[in-house]
């Protein structure tokens, strides 16, 4: 089961102990106590730490924010060790985890602090607290995230809190699935990936279904995070309702999985193909052909090194695919993106194409070429809000109608 964790705004006894109560009532995991959350959260009120460990009972869970001001997550000397302080004394007040994240500038951009996260890190240790890392990992450099994640392992952190973009994107954690669920890969359960990031009842299906799956008994590598999604959408208050629709969200099956190729799928790629674009397009029994050869070629030369097939599955049915085939050892080629008309709405085109982005990158890849044609308009705008750039095009007459081709390309670097 994935675990929930509900973030409350504690701004006074009252409030605390109601919104920290519904928690508890709701089932949520874990919650993590801020103040102001307004300004992305900062350390409450030791005595709202008191009354939050009496609302939440003796369920081990509760994290309490460690962040002395609003702004950026650059600290001095002297904010480093009010956070000390901060730690003890949550630790004082019953906490059972700590939450804090501190960056130093590098010439364009951020790194971790690693000696204060360090000596944070060491404290709550001390006084048996886990520790989370907050969405400042959002603010570190993408290209760099796997080499980030690592070096919080190294420190002892348990946990990060993450949406997969940056705080001032804008963008929620069920628009960074695929970057998510790259982060995840990347753990291997060293450590918990929460997430975070306007999560809610209507976009938590989306979401996880751009996840991996914990596999039957294995314990879930991820959590989820809410607070906007578990308010009460007149009173603004955490409600035990609508914590229970988020937990049956995250109990139940996700939308479609996504899974390597096997025996079969080649077959039921090019037959699709054909019958789909004849029925859309009126395209003939050739193209057909060109996807069965492209379709033998991926068989017999393929290269699990460099090279992959995603089958997208809805209830135990294929309704999605795409391939990703060495082109040389700097580009790889994306090709024969499809979605099953019952399955399109759901994101698969989109996360198909972020997987093959994400592999890419993990082996090595420059950049990715694509061959496609104009009259494809929702796939060539899942490619143009990739990152893909249309590169040139060439009118043509294939397939029994006249056609305008179209390459595209993504840098990777």
């Amino acid at each position: 089961m994935i675990s929930l964790e509900i973030c409350i705004d504690a701004a006074n006894a009252v409030d605390t102990a109601q919104d920290v109560g519904a928690a508890y009532a709701g089932g949520a995991a874990t919650v993590e106590l801020c103040a102001d959350l307004a300004t992305q959260g900062l350390t409450p009120a030791h005595e709202l730490v008191r009354v939050a460990r009496v609302a939440f009972g003796r369920r081990h869970g509760l994290m309490v924010m460690i962040r002395p001001r609003a702004g950026d997550f650059v600290y001095t000397p002297h904010e480093v060790a009010l956070m000390q302080t901060q730690i003890e004394q949550a630790a004082e007040a019953g906490a059972d985890g700590v939450v804090f994240g501190l960056l130093v500038p590098t010439a364009t951009s951020y790194a971790i602090d690693l000696p204060n996260t360090a000596l944070l890190t060491n404290t709550a240790k001390r006084l048996g607290l886990k520790v989370t890392f907050h969405r400042a990992f959002d603010e570190l450099p993408k290209p760099h995230v796997h080499a980030w994640l690592d070096q919080l392992i190294a420190l002892g952190v348990d946990r990060v809190l993450t949406c997969g973009a940056a705080l001032a994107s804008g963008k929620r954690a069920a628009d960074c699935g695929a970057c998510l669920a790259d982060l995840i890969a990347h753990a291997r359960g060293r450590i918990e990936i929460v997430i975070a990031g306007g999560v809610m009842v209507s976009n938590l299906p989306a979401l996880l279904a751009q996840l991996p799956k914990p596999a039957a008994g294995a314990k879930p590598t991820f959590s989820v995070h809410s607070h906007s999604g578990a308010c009460d959408p007149v009173t603004r208050r955490i409600s035990i309702s609508m914590i229970e629709k988020l937990k049956a969200a995250l109990d139940s099956e996700p939308a479609y999985t996504l899974r390597p190729h096997q025996p079969g799928d080649i077959g039921w790629v090019i037959s699709r193909h054909g019958a789909l674009y004849h029925q859309e397009y009126g395209w003939d029994i050739r193209f057909e052909a060109l996807v069965a050869q492209i379709g033998a070629d991926f068989i017999n030369r393929f290269d699990p090194h460099y090279e992959r097939c995603w089958i997208a599955e809805r209830h135990g049915q294929p309704v999605g695919a795409v391939f990703l085939v060495k082109k040389d050892a700097q580009t790889a080629k994306l090709r024969l993106l499809l979605v099953e008309p019952s399955a399109r709405g759901l994101g698969i085109g989109k996360r198909l194409v972020d997987e093959c982005a994400i592999f890419a990158r993990q082996v090595g890849y420059k950049k990715i070429v694509l061959w496609t044609n104009s009259v494809l308009t929702a796939a060539r705008g899942i490619y143009q809000a990739a990152g893909y750039r249309l590169i040139e095009s060439e009118p043509h007459h294939s397939f029994g109608v006249d056609l305008i081709g179209e390459t595209w390309e993504l840098d990777l670097v």
